[in-house]
């Protein structure tokens, strides 16, 4: 008789067991904070992201992680970040691009403003010279193949380039999906040019395998400060997405409250020593009126 009692009792604590654990990932699952990133791991975004880490985590109290999503010029991570809303609060952090499969405006919530890195157009040691200009003239060659990545504007700076080095000049772009690939094909000789962040850049070009020729971008590198600018050598291209602009923005799942203290602890963060060291360490350009107006660097650059 007294087994026969206890069926119930441990039936019913079996289910509470399994409620408890239920609710419990549920709980995790709304807190977890990830930074989604449209890039595979190696580049620029993923760089940055990992550098913003430690720092979102300390501003919300939660624990985060950085979850590359490469593919599509931004498509792959969009659509991870509206599938799987419910394993937590997702931020995005890409830059403002001309085409993409969703409003950068109304689709995602911007939060912040994380600055301009600049560019960097990079030789291959075969070829390498001062700068861009004096290195085509002494490789004297028909045509140059540059590596690019595949969500990169920078084509149209280099095609400006080519007319007033030689009548007949052409660049070739080849695009890649990872920084990487970019990387180990200017090293091997593979392609004359590559264009990346300058973070990226500078372990390449310090230990001899590649080296600077131009900034792509309103203003010099501040890795590379004796580099002169494709605009300071006569060359006239399309501005802004010469360079990445870094954005983060937030699923509509993240509570207005938590944008809200990433805004106010981003401003403070960057009127202090230490976020005036984390800029120039990412060589980032940014103003403290931009740094909480994502949404009007967004519109002015989306008008260019």
């Amino acid at each position: 008789g007294v087994q026969t009692c206890a069926l119930p009792i441990l039936f019913k604590n079996l289910l509470t067991i399994v409620a408890l654990g239920v609710c419990s990932l549920a709980t995790q699952a709304k807190e977890a904070v990830s930074i989604v990133i449209p890039t595979a791991p190696g580049g620029s975004f993923y760089l940055y992201a990992k550098n913003l880490e430690p720092y979102l985590q300390q501003w919300i109290d939660k624990e985060v992680t950085v979850d590359p999503r490469p593919g599509a010029n931004g498509t792959v991570a969009y659509s991870h970040m509206q599938t799987a809303k419910s394993l937590g609060y997702m931020f995005f952090l890409s830059s403002v691009l001309p085409d993409t499969p969703y409003n950068q405006l109304t689709d995602l919530r911007p939060v912040i403003d994380l600055g301009s890195q600049v560019k960097i157009v990079f030789a291959n040691a075969g070829v390498g010279q001062q700068n861009v200009k004096q290195t085509m003239r002494a490789a004297n060659k028909p045509h140059y193949t540059y590596g690019i990545l595949n969500n990169d504007a920078i084509a149209p700076a280099l095609t400006a380039v080519a007319p007033h080095v030689k009548g007949r000049t052409d660049f070739v772009p080849v695009v890649y999906n990872r920084a990487g690939d970019v990387q180990h094909n200017a090293v091997g000789k593979h392609i004359d040019f590559g264009v990346l962040g300058s973070k990226v850049v500078q372990p390449l070009a310090e230990s001899g395998q590649v080296t600077a020729v131009a900034a792509a971008g309103p203003y010099r590198s501040k890795i590379f400060p004796d580099v002169p600018t494709l605009t300071e050598m006569g060359y006239r291209g399309p501005g802004d997405q010469w360079h990445n602009r870094f954005i983060l923005w937030a699923t509509d799942n993240i509570p207005e409250s938590v944008v809200a203290t990433v805004r106010q602890k981003w401003q403070a963060f960057l009127q202090s020593a230490e976020g005036q060291a984390f800029l120039r360490n990412l060589d980032h350009g940014l103003t403290a009126q931009e740094a909480v107006q994502p949404e009007v660097v967004i519109r002015r650059m989306l008008t260019k």
